[in-house]
């Protein structure tokens, strides 16, 4: 039996990418074995049965080495994530592996030179480090991964590589829940980061409800903050509006947050589309960088109600909600707690079923 090595050795979070991996090798037949560094085997431990699935710890110079004992030509490495942290084993190893995969999170930064508006010297040359890397790395790639359609579908254009789709969640239908809420629930997952997501503009939007209105929906942000700023800026908007939003200081814990999005009537999102990272890469969330709000929609078969410039995934364009501005957000907020607008759960979940575990193993399969 063909051997699949699934490597993790970021400190990113990335682990339910690699049970989706599981799943979709695991039902091509392969044989899987984890190769994890400490911080990734903790967090898979809580996540998914370890028992039964081999694991290499790569923390040391013996797990390289327990590799190389193990690999066969004929098995495949995928690398779940391509980082600074843990480059010079993943180097080694895509020397040593001949069908090698490349899970590609921020596409642009595997083809285009980082930008010279860096602010630390430091970040810039370690840039530079990691984007000859992934030059060097892409070359011998035998095919790519990548998280959405969206994605695919732009990465294609950039190289003739064969382009799979393993998504941040896949489509499981006994998350779906269609039961009405009491009170109309907006779910924004994720953390509460103001660099990334453009909150002022939901909480100005709130701002716009008579307090009896307030009274008549929840807005959960599904996640903490990062920062003191954001901190403070989410304790100023909750003193302001009340028991309408939810926040958490602390981390969420599987079953909670799975719960509240079990329990969400709209998955809602306000991303700052254009991002660069402090090595210079410039991303655009949802063409070229992945988002946890669409994984999050797919998973749980729920709507998704979002900043107008924001490039929704072809497969869930036709149950998304777009708002332009604080009003137009304000305007369909109201018409959606008072069920003006009505969402069809049926056709997010017929949605979804194209990120099902089925549907996305055809794809897979004709690709190795």
């Amino acid at each position: 039996m063909k051997k699949m090595f699934i490597f993790e050795n970021s400190n990113s979070p990335h682990e339910t990418s690699v049970i989706s991996s599981v799943r979709l090798f695991h039902s091509l037949g392969f044989r899987i074995v984890l190769c994890l560094n400490n911080r990734s085997y903790s967090r898979l431990s809580e996540l998914l049965d370890l028992t039964n699935v081999e694991v290499i710890h790569i923390n040391r110079w013996s797990g390289l080495k327990k590799f190389i004992m193990q690999y066969n030509k004929k098995d495949y490495t995928l690398f779940n994530t391509v980082a600074l942290r843990g480059l010079l084993v993943i180097c080694i190893i895509s020397l040593i592996s001949k069908n090698k995969i490349f899970y590609l999170r921020n596409i642009n930064s595997w083809f285009q030179r980082p930008l010279s508006n860096v602010f630390k010297f430091r970040h810039k040359v370690l840039g530079w480090v990691l984007f000859l890397a992934k030059k060097w790395l892409i070359r011998d790639a035998s095919s790519l991964v990548v998280a959405s359609f969206n994605m695919k579908l732009y990465l294609q254009k950039k190289t003739d590589k064969p382009v799979s789709i393993i998504p941040f969640n896949m489509f499981d239908e006994s998350n779906v829940n269609t039961i009405n809420n009491d009170k109309f629930t907006f779910v924004v997952p994720g953390t509460i980061d103001l660099k990334r997501k453009d909150l002022s503009l939901i909480r100005d939007a709130m701002y716009l409800f008579s307090k009896d209105k307030l009274n008549k929906f929840k807005l959960i942000l599904l996640g903490r903050p990062i920062s003191e700023e954001d901190n403070t800026f989410v304790k100023n908007w909750k003193n302001d509006v009340g028991d309408s939003l939810i926040y958490f200081n602390e981390f969420i814990h599987d079953n909670e947050f799975d719960m509240v999005l079990k329990n969400a009537d709209v998955i809602m999102g306000v991303l700052n589309i254009n991002f660069q990272d402090k090595y210079g890469n410039k991303e655009i969330y949802g063409l070229t960088k992945d988002t946890g709000i669409e994984a999050h929609a797919i998973a749980y078969a729920k709507p998704l109600f979002v900043n107008y410039d924001y490039q929704v995934d072809v497969c869930l364009q036709s149950t998304t909600i777009k708002f332009r501005d604080i009003n137009d957000c304000y305007r369909k907020m109201e018409d959606l707690i008072n069920r003006d607008i009505k969402l069809d759960y049926e056709k997010s979940t017929l949605n979804s079923c194209n990120y099902a575990l089925d549907n996305l193993t055809v794809l897979l399969k004709g690709n190795l």
